[in-house]
């Protein structure tokens, strides 16, 4: 089965649709919880949004829960940030097909202008479908080519490699 950036092969959509939905109700009683806990602690909103940069250049906003108050770290969201709980929302991105479980970290504009990933693709569109986890240490090369699954596990490896290392050395 051949797909196009543009067009990816229905399975993958399948697939995305079927762990985000089933994501989204196992955890629905953890992201209550945080729910909760977020607006107990400060009265705050549970979610943030944030503008950013996904398939063909396409402007979107992703959600996670909040873990920052005036430019300060909460309680909570110390907790949401060391165990990954802030990004469980993104699965709603996924649902609405703004993102994929599997694919490159959506960026900010600022983002992708620091980069210089703006000129990856002469037609001003990236080939790929942000996901919910990152490949903050894939190289260019390899974003342009995420067009299949294997390339997709590859990058996601490296990059959970890398993220656990950074974590042990946040630790220490």
């Amino acid at each position: 089965m051949s797909s196009s950036p543009s067009q990816p092969y229905t399975g993958k959509r399948a697939f995305d649709v079927a762990v985000a939905g089933a994501a989204c109700l196992a955890f629905a009683p953890l992201a209550a919880g945080v729910a909760i806990a977020n607006w107990l602690e400060d009265g705050g909103p549970a979610l943030f949004s944030q503008p950013r940069v996904g398939q063909h250049r396409r402007s979107f906003t992703i959600l996670k829960f909040r873990t920052m108050r005036e430019q300060e770290v909460t309680r909570v969201g110390h907790w949401l940030r060391r165990t990954g709980i802030d990004e469980l929302p993104q699965f709603l991105n996924v649902l609405r097909g703004e993102m994929s479980v599997v694919g490159p970290r959506p960026l900010t504009q600022a983002d992708v202008q620091r980069l210089g990933w703006e000129r990856l693709n002469a037609t001003g569109a990236s080939p790929c479908v942000p996901a919910s986890q990152g490949f903050h240490s894939c190289s260019p090369a390899a974003v342009r080519a995420l067009r299949s699954g294997w390339t997709d596990c590859t990058c996601r490896s490296r990059a959970s490699r890398s993220m656990r290392s950074w974590w042990r050395s946040r630790s220490l």
